[in-house]
C-alpha cells in the first residue's frame, strides 16, 4: 500500500490499473474537457474501465477504490464535473442491470 493506505499499482494483482489512476496515488486522474457531453461520455467510458478492473481481479471488490475516486474527484471543476456525472451515472444503471439480473435470476430459482 501506499502512504494514505490508498490502492497503487504495485499493491493490484493487476498489470494495470484503470486509466484515470496515476502511479502516485491520484484515483481521479482525468483530463479536463469543457464540452460537457463529451465529458460525460468520457466519465460513462471510465466507469466501464472501473467495472472491468474490478471484474478482472474479485478481490478488489470491497476495497475502498470507489471511495478513493470519489474523495480524489473535484466536484466544483467545471471542466471536469461533466465526467464525475458519467461516471457515477454509468455505475448507477449498471448497478441497476447487476440488481435486474440477479432478481430474475432469484425468481427463476
Amino acid at each position: 500500500m501506499a502512504k494514505n493506505n490508498r490502492i497503487t499499482p504495485e499493491a493490484s494483482k493487476l498489470d494495470l490499473d484503470p486509466s484515470f489512476i496515476d502511479p502516485n496515488g491520484n484515483h481521479w486522474n482525468v483530463p479536463k474537457i469543457g464540452n460537457y457531453a463529451s465529458a460525460n461520455s468520457l466519465g460513462a467510458a471510465y466507469a466501464e474501465e472501473y467495472v472491468q478492473y474490478l471484474l478482472s481481479d474479485p478481490s478488489l471488490v470491497g476495497m475502498p477504490v470507489l471511495g478513493f475516486i470519489a474523495q480524489d474527484m473535484d466536484y466544483s471543476d467545471e471542466d471536469r464535473r461533466g465526467i464525475c456525472v458519467g461516471f457515477f451515472s454509468r455505475l448507477e444503471a449498471l448497478i441497476y442491470e447487476g440488481a435486474l439480473a440477479r432478481e430474475k435470476h432469484q425468481k427463476a430459482a
